[in-house]
């Protein structure tokens, strides 16, 4: 019997699910050899009683209707695959973390009120349902995608996440300790980067020191900065958030501190724009 899959997203921007059509060939041979029972992105009847051994849930969880639907995704599925970085982390929309109820609403209408009961604070799958599996990167990378989705359908432990940065992969990486000896804005001075040279040595906030491998560096090759959208390479947060500091530390210790600040108007959405919910759970467990 061919195994049963259900493809369902919550709120997200749908990248995950171009990123899982992007698989091409790779993609159709494995729907040739599993039962397609739930897919609302990709079927148009659907089954009221379907189950499946394996869910892909894409997009983090930003609505009361978004925790209803991944409780029934719980009781119905056998494995459960948080696919993408704002099902395994919250993403960028946790961001809404910093707002208001008022201000987040107020951006979307001056009705406020009629929208509150809708709308709540953003979390990762996780923190809702129990997950088997976590497909990390914003998209993922293709290669962690099919041998997750591989393990994942023939009911394998979850692959050993990469444990080296995006700086180990990455070309630009003189191997040296990473100083700043100035601080530049991307959005200010990036046509003046010189592209064989570490991006974070010529000033640029660069994250590839903290994140996950496994997108082989595909931002910095491009002459990009690394956002971070693979999550940190520690798995404990909290171990992350140290290796982030102590890192940050050491870059910057030649620049004078007050101005560097003034240059960054938004230092949690720099540093934790992929993980701010996943940090907020961990804190609030402890507590």
């Amino acid at each position: 019997m061919r195994p049963r899959i259900a493809i369902t997203t919550l709120s997200d921007c749908e990248g995950c699910v171009v990123s899982l059509i992007d698989l091409g060939e790779d993609f159709l041979n494995i729907l040739r050899n599993v039962e397609l029972t739930y897919a609302p992105e990709l079927m148009d009847i659907i089954n009221d009683y379907w189950k499946a051994d394996v869910c892909i849930v894409m997009g983090c969880v930003a609505s009361r209707q978004d925790v209803e639907e991944v409780k029934i995704l719980r009781k119905r599925c056998r494995k459960i695959v948080a696919y993408g970085t704002c099902a395994v982390y919250g993403g960028i929309p946790g961001l809404s973390i910093l707002l208001s109820r008022k201000e987040l609403l107020s951006v979307l209408t001056k009705d406020f009120k009629s929208l509150e009961p809708l709308l709540m604070k953003v979390k990762p799958v996780n923190s809702v349902i129990d997950v088997d599996y976590i497909i990390p990167g914003c998209p993922p990378p293709q290669e962690l995608i099919l041998k997750v989705l591989q393990a994942a359908l023939n009911n394998e432990p979850q692959p050993a996440l990469p444990t080296r940065t995006v700086c180990d992969e990455c070309p630009l990486n003189s191997g040296k300790e990473k100083v700043m000896l100035r601080f530049e804005r991307w959005v200010e001075s990036s046509n003046s980067l010189d592209p064989n040279k570490c991006l974070l040595e010529q000033g640029f906030l660069c994250l590839g020191f903290i994140t996950r491998a496994g997108c082989n560096a595909q931002c910095p090759r491009a002459g990009s900065i690394c956002t971070g959208c693979m999550g940190f390479v520690d798995e404990d947060m909290v171990r992350g958030l140290g290796r982030l500091l102590g890192g940050l530390g050491t870059a910057i210790k030649n620049l004078d501190l007050d101005k560097a600040i003034l240059k960054i108007p938004d230092p949690i959405g720099m540093f934790l724009r992929y993980v701010l919910p996943s940090i907020i759970e961990v804190v609030n467990h402890e507590d």
